[in-house]
């Protein structure tokens, strides 16, 4: 990915109720980059 595994494993294991909580605690924890979450899937996108 862009060298976050820990991050990633630690987000997708978060029980977690809205898709928008995720992003919101995703972008803080990588500094503000979009993030698509796709049916279990993860990816970072640049702003």
């Amino acid at each position: 990915m862009i060298g976050y595994p820990q991050v990633i494993n630690y987000i997708l294991r978060v029980n977690v109720f809205s898709k928008e909580l995720t992003d919101a605690v995703v972008s803080d924890l990588l500094g503000q980059q979009d993030i698509v979450i796709d049916q279990g899937s993860i990816k970072i996108q640049k702003n």
